[in-house]
């Protein structure tokens, strides 16, 4: 699990999800992520609404990189990222804790 520092309701940022220590030597992500974000502190009823585009590889594929634009103080969001690999007995999952202060 990773820890994104604070954000401030409205500002608008890139979060990287980095997969490298999980992947053996020649492996990189490949292919459709999947996202999905519930709630870890307080209320939102749409938490999805914070992702800021689609996910996407960073140039070396050992990494995701997820926009996001915080609109509700007070919330803790869980973001899970679900991704393939070019290996295709594994599939990972990281998820990332990122809390929004006013």
């Amino acid at each position: 699990m990773k820890n994104f520092p604070e954000l401030s309701a409205g500002e608008k940022r890139v979060l990287t999800f980095d997969f490298s220590d999980d992947l053996d030597v020649g492996e990189t992500l490949t292919g459709a992520i999947v996202v999905s974000v519930s709630m870890e502190v307080g209320t939102d009823a749409t938490p999805a609404a914070i992702l800021n585009g689609a996910a996407d590889y960073d140039a070396t594929s050992k990494m995701v990189l997820q926009g996001v634009q915080v609109l509700n103080a007070g919330c803790g969001y869980r973001i899970k990222m679900l991704v393939p690999t070019t290996n295709p007995k594994k599939v990972l999952a990281l998820i990332g804790i990122l809390p929004v202060t006013g």
